[in-house]
């Protein structure tokens, strides 16, 4: 079923009100990124995974190809392990001075994770907004626009995995959430184009990757 799109705006809205009322505050504490942490946890809920099998938990730490790793959501069953995991990533500021950095850094933690666990499900929710406010020292701001279509190869570079001998620096599946946070409410953007990268079946498409590869682990209520 499609994401909850009320909710999905509500988490956007609160988000974009922490954002405003202390941006470095927001980012650094992290919490604007969990509200969507807990978005993802309702959206996994809503599709009928039974926490009578399994845990719904948020940073999660398991076990990669060589150290512990902080997940941000990953659904564990008791002797299986991590079965599904959700990584988010946002950007409120410095883009195009960062991305590269930050692009490389979630190709690393994919890879991490595929090395111990070659068919663990993993999902990557990547959102930045369309253009941002920035204050200086002195009070002043000014809008701060970035090209988020150059971005959107990027990220189907490393989506669609299709099963554990695949490579292991994609992830299973990718949604580029790209926001316009200066509207009121923010407007999630028509972007991107290809159908790949959106959100709104990303849950979907997680739940039925994972039990195409683990068809006697059922997981559902």
């Amino acid at each position: 079923m499609p994401i909850d799109r009320k909710d999905l705006q509500n988490t956007l809205i609160e988000m974009k009100r922490l954002y405003e009322s202390d941006p470095k505050k927001a980012v650094r504490s992290q919490e604007m990124i969990k509200l969507l942490h807990d978005f993802s946890v309702q959206e996994l809920k809503r599709l009928g995974i039974s926490e009578k099998e399994v845990t719904i938990r948020t940073e999660a730490r398991i076990f990669g190809s060589h150290k512990p790793k902080e997940v941000d959501v990953a659904v564990i069953h008791p002797q299986a392990g991590p079965l599904i995991v959700i990584s988010l990533r946002s950007q409120m500021s410095s883009i195009e001075k960062n991305f590269a950095n930050y692009y490389e850094g979630i190709i690393g933690d994919v890879i991490s994770l595929h090395g111990k666990y070659p068919d663990l499900v993993i999902g990557q929710i990547y959102l930045l907004p369309k253009r941002t406010i920035i204050k200086d020292k002195n009070g002043h701001t000014r809008k701060e626009s970035h090209d988020l279509e150059k971005k959107e190869p990027l990220f189907l570079r490393i989506a669609n995995r299709k099963n554990g001998t695949d490579r292991m620096d994609k992830y299973e599946h990718v949604a580029f959430l790209a926001v316009d946070f200066l509207k009121n409410p923010p407007e999630v953007l028509d972007i991107p184009k290809d159908p790949i990268l959106r959100i709104e079946d990303f849950y979907d498409k997680l739940l039925a990757t994972y039990q195409e590869r683990n068809p006697f682990l059922d997981i559902l209520e």
